[in-house]
């Protein structure tokens, strides 16, 4: 019977542990989803503003590249001023610079529109799966506790039965020797 009892001790202890595991695991889950999630809204409502397809919130949301566009533009017409001659050469390219700077302000526009719908859905699946894989090690944790929770619990009905049968069994052989022992 004591080794019986050591065996359930120490299956009590390992589901001691595998619970303090699993909840050690959950509240991981709980402090690193606490610390994403912030920037996981900040990108969110950043991508989602692009997505809305509102030609406001993407000149928002690209404004410092636009500045930086225009900024190279004004540094292409200063150029323009300087090394040219006046004339219709010199207007010509003056405009061909404003037309060039539309065009990447226009192409950087539909990249942020059109990057908008896979970089929603990396930042659903990056920052969800963080999370998800810790809760599930806090859940393998726990099931793993109510296994071995399980198995003390068998095993503790196992010995009380061989504990009744074994005083049946010895019940059985009184009453058989007490009858027994009248027939003589």
């Amino acid at each position: 019977m004591g080794g019986t009892g050591n065996t359930q001790n120490t299956q009590n202890s390992i589901a001691q542990g595998q619970l303090a595991l699993a909840n050690e695991q959950q509240q991981q889950s709980e402090k690193t989803l606490g610390i994403v999630e912030p920037g996981l809204s900040t990108a969110e409502a950043y991508y989602a503003a692009l997505a809305s397809g509102d030609p406001n919130k993407i000149q928002a949301a690209i404004g410092p590249g636009v500045s930086g566009i225009q900024s190279q533009t004004e540094q292409a017409k200063q150029s323009i001023l300087s090394s040219t001659p006046r004339g219709g050469a010199q207007e010509l390219a003056l405009q061909e610079a404003d037309i060039s700077k539309a065009g990447q302000v226009g192409n950087a526009q539909l990249q942020a529109y059109t990057s908008s719908f896979p970089a929603l859905a990396s930042l659903f699946q990056g920052g969800a799966g963080i999370s998800v894989n810790q809760i599930a090690n806090a859940v393998a944790s726990a099931q793993g506790a109510s296994q071995t929770e399980a198995a003390v619990g068998q095993e503790q009905a196992q010995g009380k039965a061989t504990t009744m049968g074994f005083l049946g069994s010895l019940g059985g052989a009184a009453g058989l020797a007490a009858s027994g022992g009248a027939m003589s």
